[in-house]
């Protein structure tokens, strides 16, 4: 099928704005949950909001956004986990409002708690080489078992905590795998440790955690943040909630070439479909691109986000270049 198709169809199963998308959640046992995602908010740098942790918790609890992203640490203090009852509070600031969790999947973090100081001289095998765009952040075999037991206890304090569910990064990470000596890219290539593509090993944890997770919470949501390949799979697209995306039509001080919109915009057409939330962050520095990006996400019915690539601020809905 052409991309002008695809697009074409696209447009034709969505309205054109985003307040139309919700998340509906069922489980076989559980009352179906259903949350409007009009505008969210993605802070991972919750300390720099304000002066205090309580000014923070007062910040995100009253802004007007309906799904609010943060880390599973207000800072990287020793006690720096969001506690519960601050979780409620952030929650009741506004009706129906959902908190998700950060949540890196497809890299190991050297300041998350789970980084062990031997592996500082020597990593385990499943740990590879060092991100040169994200120091301390390092590429993982995220189909290993010792990962996976690494994630697992990393999920279960976020289920404890009281977060309704989690945001996942590096969903794209699968993509590190594809690529070839000469640079190009080798779609679902095969994993020999597995025999499974590398993305069919990506939507395996990816439905993994979604399943852990609902367990005690059948509403409990899963956003992959990039990584919209996946989305030609109907047992992934059913396991989650939406879908992040970063960068979609602008970057820093330009727009992205047509082709990778077009790209992005393909893969969602199951979720288009579906009815599902895609929210699109955008770090443009312009104000000329970020009405663009503004206009953009509009027409094609993704719910936006223009803020700062450090996430230390609210960042805003674009509503100020809305015309009408």
């Amino acid at each position: 099928m052409k991309i002008s198709t695809v697009l074409s169809i696209l447009v034709a199963c969505t309205l054109l704005t985003a307040s139309s998308l919700i998340i509906t959640t069922k489980g076989c046992n559980a009352a179906e949950h259903t949350l409007k995602v009009n505008s969210y908010a993605y802070v991972l740098q919750a300390e720099k909001l304000a002066k205090t942790r309580t000014g923070a918790v007062e910040m995100l609890a009253g802004s007007d956004r309906d799904l609010i992203i943060i880390d599973a640490f207000y800072n990287g203090d020793e006690d720096g986990r969001w506690k519960k009852e601050e979780l409620d509070t952030i929650r009741n600031g506004k009706a129906g409002r959902k908190i998700l969790c950060y949540f890196s999947i497809g890299e190991a973090e050297i300041y998350r708690e789970y980084w062990q100081a031997e592996w500082n001289t020597k990593k385990p095998e499943f740990i590879l080489s060092e991100n040169p765009d994200w120091p301390g952040n390092f590429k993982v075999k995220y189909w290993s078992a010792q990962w996976k037991t690494v994630l697992d206890s990393y999920l279960a304090k976020i289920i404890a905590a009281g977060f309704d569910g989690v945001m996942l990064d590096i969903v794209d990470g699968f993509e590190f795998f594809e690529q070839a000596k000469d640079g190009s890219f080798i779609d679902d290539r095969k994993n020999e440790e597995t025999g499974n593509s590398y993305r069919q090993d990506m939507r395996k944890l990816v439905i993994s955690i979604a399943d852990s997770g609902r367990k005690n919470n059948a509403g409990f949501m899963v956003f992959p943040q990039n990584g919209s390949q996946l989305l030609n799979d109907p047992e992934y697209n059913k396991a989650v909630s939406g879908q992040a995306l970063e960068s979609v039509f602008t970057l820093e001080k330009k727009k992205q070439p047509p082709e990778h919109v077009k790209f992005i915009l393909a893969n969602l057409q199951p979720l288009f479909k579906a009815g599902k939330p895609l929210l699109a962050t955008e770090y443009p520095d312009k104000d000329n691109l970020k009405e663009y990006a503004f206009n953009r996400a509009r027409h094609y019915g993704l719910t936006l986000l223009l803020t700062e690539r450090k996430l230390d601020i609210l960042g805003s809905t674009g509503k100020e270049f809305k015309t009408e």
